[in-house]
């Protein structure tokens, strides 16, 4: 199951795929992750999906988890914005929240 959140942008696992000269044939486009673990179970379907998501599916009926390859390895995450939003201020409010988050996340 491929994730494409934006028409025909593929997400980071299947750039950094492509650079591997890997090309696995796609069964499937859903626009999130959680769509993606629901599509797997009764299938031969694999998604590769960030592991803290992943976390919150360990028990989902029909799906298991593993590790991806190393050859995987992590990657950042960014946020983007229209230039016009960059003083709106509950547009950099949220933005900051967003990034709160993440570096609690990073630090446990």
């Amino acid at each position: 199951a491929s994730v494409v959140v934006l028409d025909r942008e593929n997400m980071v696992v299947e750039r950094l795929m492509r650079e591997l000269d890997v090309h696995p044939p796609t069964g499937l486009r859903v626009p999130y992750f959680a769509a993606a673990v629901q599509a797997l179970p009764g299938t031969t379907l694999i998604a590769a999906l960030p592991r803290r998501f992943t976390q919150r599916y360990a028990d989902y009926p029909g799906v298991r988890m593993a590790e991806a390859p190393t050859e995987l390895a992590d990657f950042d995450y960014g946020l983007i914005w229209h230039p016009r939003l960059d003083a709106d201020p509950v547009h950099a409010w949220i933005r900051g929240l967003i990034q709160d988050y993440a570096d609690k996340i990073d630090q446990g």
